[in-house]
């Protein structure tokens, strides 16, 4: 994925560490940006895999005890998200 410098320096700034079973731990981008970046990825026109996006959003949402209601906080879902996705999105956490 190609960013600009000022979008990857926020990526680099909260990325976390990873135990990936190597000998040093793995630089991994955060939560709340992966969430960002899968919403991102689902909006374009062109985008195949759309409905696995927002499945993967909400297994990371899951494994993080993460809420609709904080990544609205956060600006996320408005700032990254259309109408469409997010209305998908609140479908498949209602479903779960």
């Amino acid at each position: 994925m190609l960013v600009d410098e000022s979008t990857w320096s926020q990526l680099k700034s909260q990325a976390v560490d990873a135990d990936i079973g190597g000998p040093q731990p793995y630089k991994m981008v955060g939560v709340l940006h992966l969430i960002a970046m899968k919403l991102h990825a689902a909006k374009q026109p062109d985008r195949v895999h759309r409905q696995k996006d927002l499945y993967d959003i909400v297994e990371v949402m899951e494994n993080n005890s993460l809420t609709y209601d904080e990544l609205d906080n956060a600006g996320i879902l408005t700032k990254h998200g259309t109408e469409e996705t997010l209305s998908q999105l609140r479908s498949l956490l209602r479903s779960r």
